[in-house]
């Protein structure tokens, strides 16, 4: 995340290959001034490994931090403790919402999920739509061959689903992105963001499934 004169790096920790959403999964952070040198700030959160000397940000939520997508809110009327949000989860436990006002301390904004429906297996976006005046998340999905959500499995197809917020608390109920006529595929990741210069626009960069 470019931040005034600072990126941010949010990435995830895991010293093993293994099931998704674990307790061995953590949340790094690391930080740069000009997007190419990084530096791993020791932070002193969390005790990993028998140490605090590390860079996590995030421990003991399992499964958030197999996807901990973070971003910086824009939103007019946000409080300064809450400038910073994410979406983490997995389908065993539905998408948490977390804030932070400085994007290394972070607090769950509820206790339990805030989103239910959905995959979740991928990065889950989400950002303050400056055009729609409401936050905005777009997460994978399953649709059948009439492009309506369902459920994995036989003839579905993995899809991107989309759902609004007026707080990033309470959220509408996901519906399936529509992509004109295009032919039914696997979408996996898509990275949907606002154009820089045309807030109104989404772009995204879907990654292809290849069965």
């Amino acid at each position: 995340l470019k931040d005034d004169k600072i990126f941010r790096m949010y990435y995830r920790g895991l010293p093993a290959a293994g099931r998704d959403g674990t307790d061995l999964e953590s949340t790094c952070y690391a930080e740069s001034a000009d997007g190419l040198q990084w530096r791993k700030p020791d932070l002193g959160l969390f005790k990993v490994n028998g140490t605090t000397k590390n860079n996590v940000i995030l421990k003991n939520q399992a499964p958030c931090s197999h996807n901990f997508s973070p971003f910086i809110d824009t939103n007019p009327e946000t409080v300064a403790d809450e400038r910073y949000k994410a979406l983490g989860g997995t389908s065993t436990s539905g998408l948490v919402a977390f804030s932070s006002g400085d994007g290394i301390r972070w607090k769950r904004l509820r206790p339990k999920a805030v989103i239910s429906r959905g995959a979740f297996d991928s990065q889950n976006v989400s950002f303050w739509s400056e055009s729609e005046g409401c936050y905005v998340g777009y997460y994978r999905v399953w649709v059948g061959p009439d492009r309506q959500l369902t459920k994995s499995g036989g003839d579905s197809y993995r899809w991107i689903g989309r759902c609004t917020s007026p707080d990033f608390v309470n959220w509408t109920k996901v519906e399936p992105v529509d992509f004109g006529e295009l032919p039914l595929e696997h979408y996996y990741n898509q990275r949907m963001q606002p154009y820089l210069r045309a807030p109104h626009i989404y772009v995204g960069l879907p990654a292809r499934f290849m069965l």
